[in-house]
């Protein structure tokens, strides 16, 4: 799970993560922060990990997709 945290404001996004992360997980957060990309030409990204317990490798792919995109 990903949370939007209520400190993202404008550019900066702020995620706190649980669990696993899996490909449906990014994929539900993708248009958000394409959103962001779109409306301030670029993002900062917060992101607290310390509560995953790891990843899928579709959600791992995903990652890197967006971050070569971008």
């Amino acid at each position: 799970m990903l949370m939007l945290l209520p400190e993202s404001s404008g550019d900066l996004v702020c995620l706190k993560g649980l669990g696993k992360l899996t490909d449906e997980v990014l994929k539900d957060m993708m248009p958000h922060l394409e959103a962001v990309i779109t409306a301030h030409s670029g993002l900062r990204l917060l992101a607290d990990l310390t509560d995953i317990n790891g990843w899928d490798w579709r959600a791992a792919w995903d990652d890197v997709a967006l971050g070569i995109k971008h």
